[in-house]
């Protein structure tokens, strides 16, 4: 961990307080919500443990994937498009994706693995897009499919924001709900993410220096990506990304990376 990263409640909540500021200032729009979030660039954004291994990459390395995601998209994909298709499990690769397709100027949908492709492409037929970013096997879909751990080298980006990002429900009470937030719906949720640190210093409390979230709510489902991603990438601080959702690699992901706080659904606990 770099210096600069090394925080207690009385600096986080300074954190809280100037990058909020910032972006009060701004449109708030999602590039606004971006620039904010990545403009500590030697900060680490996450660390990937794989095999006893841990890679970290700060935000300034993972801006600059995104940017080449952006311009693979945007040479790829038709610019009459508008909502493109995210089918994958927490990855890095996830992260470069959904940034990616917004600044390339589409609208992603984070649609669960959950419920299977089939579900997915059911979604993406009711808004007519024609593209699905995975690395699922054997998915059948009639539009383009794009595997985003198969994009390498440089693509130049010309910058075309797109100002809205679209989740779905379980379905658990039938068909999935489409769900749409624009940039100015986001910075409610980090105003709210604001007040919330002002009031529970637990939010802050470490007993290492560092804050360091371990990633298990999945980033497509609103939860994981409002109360994980969201908000502590918002305030530069450090998410921990496992191989997998298996209990053998959350467990390793935990040993290895040293998180500060684990956000879950209780009943994800035995």
């Amino acid at each position: 961990m770099i210096p600069a990263e090394k925080i207690n409640y009385r600096i986080a909540k300074i954190r809280v307080e100037k990058n909020l500021e910032a972006l009060l200032k701004t449109s708030h729009t999602i590039k606004d919500i971006f620039e904010v979030s990545f403009s500590k660039k030697d900060f680490t954004l996450f660390n990937l443990v794989k095999h006893n291994n841990l890679t970290e990459v700060t935000y300034g390395e993972a801006e600059k994937k995104i940017r080449s995601f952006a311009g693979y998209f945007q040479k790829t994909i038709s610019k009459d498009e508008h909502y493109v298709g995210l089918l994958l499990e927490n990855s890095a690769e996830w992260i470069y994706s959904f940034y990616g397709l917004l600044m390339a100027g589409y609208c992603p949908i984070c649609l669960s693995t959950q419920n299977g492709a089939k579900h997915a492409v059911e979604i993406l037929n009711r808004v007519k897009s024609q593209t699905l970013i995975t690395n699922l096997p054997k998915v059948e879909f009639s539009g383009t499919l794009i595997n985003p751990f198969e994009i390498s080298g440089g693509f130049s980006i010309k910058e075309s924001w797109a100002n809205e990002i679209v989740f779905t429900t379980s379905g658990t009470s039938g068909t999935e709900k489409i769900i749409r937030y624009t940039g100015e719906e986001l910075t409610y949720q980090v105003q709210c993410a604001a007040s919330l640190l002002k009031k529970n210093h637990i939010l802050a409390s470490n007993d290492t220096g560092y804050l360091k979230h371990l990633l298990i709510l999945p980033l497509y489902h609103i939860f994981g990506f409002i109360a994980v991603f969201l908000w502590f990438t918002f305030f530069n601080t450090t998410i921990i990304i496992p191989s997998s959702m298996a209990p053998n690699k959350i467990r390793e992901a935990a040993m290895i990376g040293e998180p500060s706080h684990i956000f879950a659904v209780p009943l994800f606990w035995e």
